[in-house]
């Protein structure tokens, strides 16, 4: 979920991951297998792996 500070994301087993990143907001998604999580703002690129 996008937040006006960056993003939150939950897990099935309760783990929550925020980014925290006021820049101007790029992208987010999933890979296709859902393994990972990618968020990015104008100067970073955040990735997530479970």
């Amino acid at each position: 979920m996008r937040t006006t500070e960056g993003a939150t994301l939950n897990g099935p087993d309760g783990t929550t991951v925020q980014v925290e990143d006021d820049e101007e907001f790029r992208a987010l998604g999933f890979s296709a297998g859902g393994g990972v999580f990618v968020y990015a703002t104008s100067p970073t690129l955040y990735l997530v792996a479970r």
